[in-house]
């Protein structure tokens, strides 16, 4: 998708330990990241300079943050928030997030290009997040859909239709020109389909190594 029109944040102001983890204000928004367990952390990013508390039903329980167990610390150029198995590393300017193993090893780090370094972006009120992959490394999970277990390269629409009746798929399918096999529902490419959970899995192709990522979005 084009992202060429969606802003990202320019700084990391005022970056301090808070009771669960780090916060900082971004711009005009804030970020809180909250460490849910030691290889587990909740990153929030304000909308209109508030978080959204209870954005959904779909956790059966809501987890409880840890108070202690991680540590904060800051240079000129970075913070970061540690645990026994993460570290997490806020870079001030231009605003980063990047989250890694205690062997070093990378969970995730923001896309690094022209536009700068960014790994959240928004227009209106839409929001991109943006990962960097290496070159094989594949993506799992999304819930239940056609074609191949491996979803990179695809775009999915999360929301639950029933694949056989045209009209719950029709104003989804209605987006795409005659031909394109998203708009068949026979074909593997066909969405959406019964089942979307916004839970994906990224493996590192090199090492093995998995990082899962729950988006807690229902807008």
């Amino acid at each position: 998708m084009n992202t060429d029109n969606y802003a990202t944040f320019s700084r990391a102001h005022s970056v301090a330990k808070g009771k669960h983890g780090l916060e900082a204000t971004l711009d005009n928004e804030r970020v809180r990241i909250d460490v849910l367990a030691p290889d587990c952390v909740r990153i929030k990013i304000s909308r209109g300079g508030v978080f959204d508390e209870k954005p959904s039903y779909a956790l059966a329980e809501e987890p409880t943050p840890m108070t202690k167990g991680f540590k904060v610390s800051s240079s000129a150029e970075t913070s970061t928030l540690e645990t026994e198995a993460l570290r997490v590393v806020v870079t001030h300017e231009p605003f980063a997030l990047d989250v890694y193993r205690a062997d070093g090893s990378v969970v995730f780090e923001s896309v690094r290009d022209a536009k700068g370094a960014w790994s959240y972006g928004h227009e209106n009120d839409s929001f991109v997040i943006r990962r960097k992959l290496a070159k094989n490394d594949p993506i799992y999970g999304l819930g239940e859909k056609t074609g191949s277990f491996n979803r990179r390269g695809r775009d999915f629409t999360l929301w639950n239709t029933d694949v056989l009746n045209p009209t719950a798929s029709g104003e989804f399918t209605a987006q795409y020109q005659a031909g394109d096999p998203r708009a068949d529902n026979t074909s593997t490419e066909f969405d959406p389909y019964y089942v979307s959970i916004p839970f994906f899995y990224h493996q590192d192709a090199a090492s093995g190594h998995i990082s899962a990522s729950f988006i807690d979005n229902p807008y």
